[in-house]
């Protein structure tokens, strides 16, 4: 067995074939997840965000697209929505520290420019 590393371009053909190959909605989910993945760590963020959209309408229960859509929110300045669905992975995985520290340093960021706005507003 060859092992291809960051062999992008192979892992979308297989993700691809593995979504059209099956009905089966949780294997359907995992192989748009995986495309989430390679579009992430290429840092294509709009496809990114559409694959992992894609993936959790499948199978909402598939906590790493979801914390992967949540990343790709943060990224693109839409805070509230992240902080949701880290609040969704941290309500099936409590324990996700990745999840946790997110959150909390989305709760940070929202509670100091809340402080921001209303020192503009007295000004």
């Amino acid at each position: 067995l060859k092992i291809w590393k960051k062999d992008y371009e192979r892992v979308i053909t297989l993700a691809k074939g593995a979504y059209t190959s099956t009905n089966v909605k949780e294997i359907q989910a995992e192989s748009l997840f995986i495309l989430a993945r390679v579009y992430h760590v290429r840092e294509d963020m709009d496809t990114a965000h559409k694959f992992y959209n894609r993936a959790i309408n499948l199978a909402p229960e598939l906590v790493p697209a979801r914390f992967g859509l949540a990343q790709t929110l943060i990224w693109d300045d839409k805070y509230d929505e992240a902080a949701a669905h880290l609040r969704l992975v941290l309500g099936v995985s409590d324990e996700a520290v990745d999840a946790h520290a997110a959150l909390g340093l989305l709760e940070v960021k929202t509670y100091l420019d809340q402080q921001q706005q209303q020192q503009q507003q007295q000004q």
